[in-house]
């Protein structure tokens, strides 16, 4: 479920084969931003097969993504 007033501050984070798209000083350009109406995102690129992506903020657990290159 939304929480559409949500304005925790939430931080990007990835390892292995890629990398994230940030310091670009935009709502979707950066590794920490504040949550707008409940949501918050990130673009990254992979140059590899495998990477994880997580995203972190107080009070509650960090999620972690596992993602794979699905190129043939």
């Amino acid at each position: 479920m939304a929480c559409l007033d949500a304005a925790n501050t939430v931080r990007f984070g990835l390892t292995g084969d890629g990398r994230l798209i940030d310091n670009l000083g935009t709502a979707t350009g950066a590794g920490v931003v504040q949550l707008y109406n409940g949501r918050a995102q990130i673009s990254l690129q992979m140059t590899g097969n495998f990477a994880a992506a997580s995203v972190a903020t107080t009070g509650l657990k960090t999620a972690v993504f596992n993602l794979t290159d699905a190129s043939p």
